[in-house]
């Protein structure tokens, strides 16, 4: 009896067919994402070594035959054409092929193979003026399309480097294509900042709002353009580094964004603070001091002094939201909190010589204010309820104890009496 696609296993259509669609596409991305338990005792590297490369081929094939057209008839449909659509479904299948590329035994060929699709693709994307002339509905598949671009060329950037020199024909040409990392950051940077801040578009013209998912979907590419380093361009990564984080604080800073996107906004922050006191950490961004040799623009006061601004600016900003949080939110308070105490017990808050001083006078409203005519005022932290809102209050006086740790003053100095004053107040509501 002759076999048939549908008797076939995954990995055997995978391998065998030449017929592919729209739903076997994303029919594969189950596959894509196996565990290493689904993996049986017969299967072994070969065949999918051979199911890779018979993958990429496909997918290098679907990106050159759809992408063009697909970007060529934007303006002239009411909704995603199949072309956008499998484009979409395509870089999908990408990033679930390539996500572990810098985890396993793989790497350096599936590294490879990654650059080579991103080259075929990187003249057409991200589109960077989604929405424009066209449906809602093909603006938000766009959108969702530039994410998942954003989200390879993280992969790229954040990958380890691989030295191993391109191959060549007999003739001495290129047998692949490359990409020039450093002009896909140029490329992507203002579609990053205009993600960030909201660019006008025909269907919302105040800006479309940052939410929570977008923001999870450019965090990674945020952080590679942010860490990323290139001495031949060090004065345009300095710029763009700090467009990027002065993008961000601005958004949290804003009124009309939601707390669950400021909350993933700060996070991403005070991971860049956190992970500069990892001892292992060999990464070329820094805060607190300059990331290149002195002489580059990186390793300048100005922009050092700018740095240090923007991430005091967003650490300051949190006791602000705490406040406005109230009790309505335990679960976002306790987060904000927690990321704060982190930060203390790892001595990471000291950007400047009164930012733990300023924290500790912010957060005495958090327990309670004296009114000139009302007197004691009780704030947030006695209102919480709940087991989230008992968890959040411990978590407030450890960070009031770890703030009060956080450098030995001598007593009577106007640090200390700040510091003892938060305590106190803590102390009070006990």
């Amino acid at each position: 009896m002759p076999e048939t696609e549908h008797s076939l296993s995954p990995k055997d259509y995978w391998l065998k067919t030449e017929n592919w669609t729209i739903e076997d596409i994303k029919h594969s991305l189950d596959f894509c994402q196996m565990d290493d338990s689904d993996i049986t005792e017969t299967d072994n590297g070969s065949l999918f070594e051979k199911a890779e490369k018979h993958l990429h081929r496909l997918l290098v094939e679907l990106c050159l035959e759809y992408v063009p057209p697909a970007m060529m008839t934007l303006d002239s449909r009411a909704e995603p054409s199949t072309e956008l659509r499998i484009v979409n479904a395509t870089l999908k299948l990408a990033k679930s092929l390539y996500f572990d590329v810098h985890d396993s035994a793989r790497s350096r060929r599936n590294y490879s193979q990654l650059l080579s699709l991103m080259s075929h693709i990187s003249t057409y994307l991200p589109v960077m003026n989604e929405g424009d002339n066209c449906s809602t509905e093909v603006a938000d598949e766009l959108q969702v399309i530039n994410l998942t671009y954003s989200e390879l060329l993280a992969i790229c950037l954040l990958s380890p480097p691989h030295s191993a020199p391109p191959k060549r024909d007999s003739s001495g040409k290129l047998m692949s294509r490359s990409l020039d990392v450093g002009k896909e950051i140029s490329r992507v940077t203002p579609w990053i900042l205009g993600i960030i801040r909201g660019r006008p578009t025909a269907q919302h013209s105040l800006g479309r709002p940052l939410s929570a998912q977008t923001t999870s979907a450019i965090s990674p590419t945020i952080w590679a353009i942010i860490s990323h380093s290139s001495s031949i361009q060090a004065d345009f990564m300095v710029s763009t580094q700090l467009d990027i984080l002065r993008a961000v604080v601005e958004q949290i800073q804003r009124p009309e964004i939601s707390y669950a996107t400021k909350l993933l906004l700060i996070r991403s922050l005070l991971s860049l603070l956190l992970i500069e006191t990892e001892a292992s950490y060999q990464g070329s961004f820094r805060i607190t001091r300059p990331a290149h040799t002195a002489g580059t623009a990186t390793g300048s006061s100005s922009a050092k002094d700018s740095r240090l601004k923007l991430f005091e600016d967003s650490i300051l900003s949190i006791p602000k939201l705490l406040w406005e949080l109230g009790d309505a939110n335990p679960k976002t308070s306790r987060h904000l909190i927690l990321y704060l105490l982190r930060c203390a017990q790892r001595k990471a808050l000291d950007i400047t010589n009164t930012t733990v001083l300023q924290i500790s006078q912010r957060l005495i409203p958090l327990f309670c204010v004296q009114h000139p005519t009302r007197g004691t005022l009780l704030g947030p932290f006695v209102k919480f309820s709940g087991p989230d809102g008992v968890n959040t209050q411990k978590l407030a006086l450890d960070l009031v104890l770890a703030l009060g740790r956080y450098h030995i003053d001598p007593p009577g100095s106007n640090k200390a009496r700040d510091i003892d004053a938060t305590n106190s107040q803590a102390s009070n509501l006990l």
